[in-house]
């Protein structure tokens, strides 16, 4: 299977916004932490493009500055597992998953720093009789009846209710676009949090009046009059 040991999952969050100290985001697909505080980054990536290795190294290194408290001791930083679900062999290893571990190249032992990337590669053809084929299966499959896994042929079942079974969408798919919706959802949320504190910015400086600030950030007169009235409060 794709991880060692039971994960009792506390919180989940999808299309989660991260920063580096630099100001560049990052919009995870799905985010979750579990009873021992470890991290997890799951994403769902049909073109290769979008699981290259090192997109892999930058989504790790950002979940590591969540992984400990504001000063605490490096020691006791959670381990962290980026996923990658890909509908190609971006590794082209023709595995049906990638564990990747650092290692010391010297005496070919693990460098037990608890970061963690996996690749599932959902394009492998194997017999179905392991747990990770099975669980690839889970992400192929064109029919609900076809799933292995009763959760997740229940939860298909759900997100399929209202469509005929002839649009055949295969689970990756349809996650997805599911998760394509939520990106457009949170990248307009992002668009229009910066074009307001743009705004905001000109108000301040007193040079722009409302009618300029508005064509130069794509709001509306009134979008404008509104931060300008917050900020006379």
């Amino acid at each position: 299977m794709i991880l060692t040991f039971k994960v009792e999952v506390l919180e989940v969050k999808t299309q989660a916004d991260f920063q580096n100290i630099h100001g560049r985001s990052v919009i995870f697909d799905i985010i979750a932490q579990d009873a021992d505080k470890r991290l997890f980054d799951i994403e769902i990536q049909r073109a290769n493009k979008g699981a290259d290795v090192k997109r892999a190294r930058y989504y790790s290194s950002l979940l590591d500055t969540r992984a400990i408290e504001p000063g605490e001791d490096f020691g006791k930083i959670k381990d962290t597992y980026v996923i990658f679900i890909t509908e190609n062999d971006v590794l082209k290893g023709s595995e049906p998953i990638y564990n990747i571990d650092r290692k010391i190249i010297q005496t070919d032992k693990y460098f037990d720093d608890g970061e963690h990337i996996i690749y599932i590669n959902t394009s492998y053809k194997g017999d179905g009789s392991t747990k990770i084929e099975k669980l690839i299966k889970c992400f192929t499959s064109k029919f609900a009846q076809d799933i292995p896994a009763d959760k997740l042929r229940e939860r298909f079942t759900d997100i399929k209710t209202g469509k005929a079974e002839k649009e055949e969408d295969k689970m990756c798919e349809l996650l997805e676009k599911i998760l394509q919706k939520e990106r457009a959802e949170v990248s307009a949320k992002v668009s229009a949090k910066v074009s307001a504190d743009i705004a905001e910015n000109m108000l301040r400086a007193g040079t722009f009046t409302v009618e300029s600030i508005a064509q130069l950030c794509s709001l509306t007169v009134e979008q404008v009059q509104q931060i300008k009235s917050r900020i006379s409060e």
